[in-house]
């Protein structure tokens, strides 16, 4: 394999990654601000932390809650579109976690068509625009590379 065809396979397979990963999460944040509401109680909510990586823990909060659509009960666990509130720091999850106790009412927002496609913020998780951003500007890196290799190979 040439320098070249290994570089272009690396272009694909990072436009592959931010167009299979990280647009869809983004395109379902944007939807999900549109989506109707209703009232909704939390059910159960704890925190967690996942295995440390490099003595870093990230902390999660773990939350389930239920609201009604037309008399029908429903349930959910997201906070936002991609998931559980988390951070690096055990205090934000315990704020989040006392200014969100078993029985406080929220509002939920649902997918009309399917209502168990729910989330209590509906908003775009600024860290995905940061990972593309910084991905695609890698990318245009390789590419200014790869132009400036087949200059260099054509003299």
């Amino acid at each position: 394999m040439t320098p070249k065809s290994a570089l272009l396979i690396f272009i694909a397979a990072v436009l592959t990654i931010l167009l299979f990963g990280f647009c869809p999460a983004i395109i379902r944040s944007l939807r999900s601000r549109a989506w109707p509401h209703a009232i909704g109680h939390i059910t159960e909510i704890s925190i967690y932390h996942d295995p440390p990586v490099r003595r870093v823990y990230i902390w999660r909060v773990r939350m389930r809650y239920i609201f009604n659509i037309n008399g029908k009960k429903f349930y959910g666990t997201r906070y936002t579109s991609t998931g559980e509130f988390y951070s690096g720091r055990k205090d934000y999850c315990c704020t989040f976690l006392n200014n969100h106790p078993v029985g406080s009412v929220v509002t939920v927002y649902y997918n009309p068509q399917n209502p168990y496609d729910c989330l209590i913020k509906p908003s775009i998780d600024y860290r995905h625009i940061f990972i593309m951003a910084f991905i695609l500007l890698l990318l245009l890196l390789e590419l200014g590379i790869l132009v400036g290799w087949i200059r260099v190979v054509k003299q």
